[in-house]
């Protein structure tokens, strides 16, 4: 379920450096393991599983203002799978 989701948005003025926005969130990224972080089990025990490294990108979507809450809210409510991750997801 969505209780644990942190949604934010952010307003951005001005031109866009996506290939900046990207490499500033990989850094974050490479930074911090539980963002690389996906759980299993093995004998029936919870294991944490922390990736090297992950590809991370960031789909860009254009919105009117009126729009924002909408994809806000679409993106709030796709789940996250533990087995697969990534435990992140930036629009």
């Amino acid at each position: 379920n969505s209780a644990l989701h942190i949604c934010a948005a952010v307003e951005l003025r001005g031109r866009l450096d996506v290939e900046r926005l990207q490499a500033a969130l990989r850094q974050v990224v490479d930074r911090h393991e539980s963002l690389r972080t996906t759980f299993t089990q093995e004998n029936g025990e919870p294991l944490q599983l922390i990736a090297p490294a992950l590809a991370v990108s960031i789909p860009v979507e254009q919105a009117v203002e009126a729009d924002v809450e909408s994809i806000a809210a679409r993106v709030f409510n796709e789940p996250f799978s533990l087995l697969r991750g990534p435990l992140l997801r930036v629009r």
